[in-house]
């Protein structure tokens, strides 16, 4: 601003502006992610259940850890090849995602 327009200006700082998180409508993606959630807690559960660390679960599908934990934390929705593969890892090929026998 050129010197003595009269107008100052103010800055916002990072407390003056509302977070992501506030003033969110609740979506239909919401519950989309929710599903995508309990997904991924069956899988952290099926392989803490096998006794697998992460790396070696991605070792054992022919994955990287990355994948393994974006999976985990619902950042990324399995395939069902990535369903199969993690449970074939885990060597619980009896039981698919929902718990019900196939």
């Amino acid at each position: 601003m050129p010197s003595g327009s009269g107008r100052r200006r103010t800055r916002t700082t990072r407390s003056d502006r509302p977070s992501n998180n506030q003033h969110m409508p609740a979506s239909p993606s919401s519950s989309v992610h929710a599903a995508r959630k309990a997904v991924a807690d069956r899988l952290r559960e099926i392989r803490k259940d096998a006794g697998l660390a992460g790396h070696t679960l991605a070792e054992r599908a022919g994955s990287y850890k990355s994948k393994v934990s974006r999976l985990e934390n619902a950042v990324t929705p399995p395939s069902d090849d990535d369903i199969r593969r993690w449970c074939a890892a885990c060597q619980d090929t009896s039981k698919a995602i929902d718990g019900r026998p196939r």
